[in-house]
């Protein structure tokens, strides 16, 4: 149980990751 949710948490911070990079390349590039 307790490596699921450190799996979890690695998944939401990978998916917040993404968002914000998602986001800086939008406003520094912008759509692709």
């Amino acid at each position: 149980m307790r490596t699921k949710n450190i799996l979890e948490c690695e998944h939401i911070n990978v998916r917040l990751f993404n968002q914000k990079t998602g986001q800086w390349f939008k406003s520094n590039y912008g759509p692709t």
